[in-house]
């Protein structure tokens, strides 16, 4: 995913992005803007659960994103042959959680 803009979604899991039983060997999100996202669970702009050999974030901005229960900007859920995420470049500003990871 590069170059995309996701402004004021809202979603069960992900409010913006939701990458469910997602299974690949790689997966790369460059040069997005998440702004005023909200999940009513977790992931406020990314929910992401599967395998995924390598994650790779870069120059993303994650702006003002909520969700009432986990990760406020980005929840990650790797299960069984996941190997690394890499972040790189990347601006989280104002995102909040009511339980953990804001």
């Amino acid at each position: 995913m590069t170059q995309s803009v996701f402004e004021e979604n809202k979603g069960t899991q992900g409010g913006a992005v939701n990458f469910v039983n997602f299974n690949t060997s790689s997966l790369v999100i460059n040069g997005c803007d998440f702004e005023r996202n909200e999940a009513i669970f977790s992931g406020g702009s990314i929910y992401l659960e599967g395998s995924v050999a390598e994650t790779t974030l870069s120059q993303n901005t994650f702006y003002n994103s909520t969700a009432r229960t986990s990760g406020g900007a980005i929840f990650m859920n790797l299960l069984e042959g996941s190997r690394s995420v890499h972040s790189s470049n990347c601006s989280f500003r104002d995102s909040t959680a009511v339980i953990e990871g804001g």
